[in-house]
């Protein structure tokens, strides 16, 4: 057997376990709600781009390595269109179609997916790819069966961000980071010269100075008694979780701050790199849409010695 075949294996059996006990502890319900301080967090980069969303809607689309709840698949379909979750590991996405959260899922291997060529308009994949013992063979498989482009959100390799302190996660992955010029390159060498890009910040770290500072001003003020930056970047904090009705009341304040931090930063330092291969030429319309989102579209020349 090959080493990437054991390190799927092992990595199959981790997140089974993981997901099942969820299931089995009732914590699954929790899990899956993305209406709340928590859930927006993790998913801003699909709120960054809804109005992509909505333009493309109704799109089927196929969200790949969404097997801790569906919630690309989730506030995808929010958007107008059918989505598809799939993972290695579908026991939480069983509960998540059992509650209507998604229109469908299935088992999927990243790397040989199922799917027939050109058999659905997008792929999505958020913070996944570095999991996969062979993150091109996905990026290539999500091109093969797909009609009209590929959506990637991964760590933004270009900032030097690290992915945890380790290179390697206890599941038995190695943590692969992606930079922008890579990400082109892999798209120019294949032929699709239409591409778009942007950026997502640490919203875990924006949500906690803003609301720490709100309910503890004394000792934001200080710096003694401030939370350390490494505190206020990782998860979110007791003051920053506002479930139900609180957290959308909240939420308006939210999307301000995060607005404010992104404008008045340079987007490249951002953690995360969100990049779009489409198939096809970008239309005028969709190019306005992704300059609304803050995406940069780069002029790819097109290889003159295939047309």
């Amino acid at each position: 057997m090959n080493n990437y075949e054991n390190l799927k294996i092992k990595q199959e059996s981790s997140h089974r376990s993981s997901f099942q006990k969820m299931v089995e502890d009732d914590k699954s319900y929790t899990y899956l709600d993305v209406e709340n301080s928590h859930g927006w967090s993790r998913n801003y980069p699909l709120y960054k781009l809804e109005k992509f969303f909505r333009h493309i809607a109704p799109s089927e689309i196929v969200t790949i390595g969404d097997g801790k709840g569906g919630h690309e698949a989730q506030i995808i379909k929010k958007f107008g269109n059918k989505a598809i979750a799939t993972d290695l590991a579908i026991e939480i996405l069983e509960v998540a179609k059992q509650r209507n959260l998604i229109d469908d899922f299935g088992k999927e291997d990243a790397e040989n997916l199922s799917f027939a060529d050109n058999s659905v308009d997008y792929c999505f994949i958020k913070e996944s790819l570095h999991h996969l013992p062979r993150p091109y063979l996905c990026i290539y498989e999500m091109l093969r069966v797909s009609r009209k482009g590929i959506i990637l959100i991964e760590p933004n390799g270009d900032h030097c961000y690290t992915i945890g302190k380790e290179q390697y996660e206890s599941s038995g992955n190695y943590k692969y980071q992606f930079t922008l010029k890579e990400l082109v390159q892999c798209a120019a060498c294949l032929g699709f010269n239409h591409v778009a890009y942007g950026y997502s910040p640490n919203v875990n770290y924006i949500l906690n100075c803003f609301c720490f500072q709100q309910e503890f001003p004394e000792k934001w003020a200080k710096k003694e008694t401030r939370p350390a930056p490494m505190e206020l970047a990782g998860r979110l904090m007791p003051c920053s979780i506002k479930y139900g009705d609180k957290f959308q009341q909240s939420k308006p304040n939210f999307e301000k701050a995060v607005d404010i931090w992104y404008k008045s930063h340079d987007p490249k330092i951002n953690p995360l790199l969100i990049f779009i291969i489409f198939k096809s030429e970008i239309s005028p319309q969709l190019k306005d849409i992704l300059r609304e989102c803050d995406f940069e579209i780069p002029d790819i020349q097109p290889n003159p010695y295939t047309r």
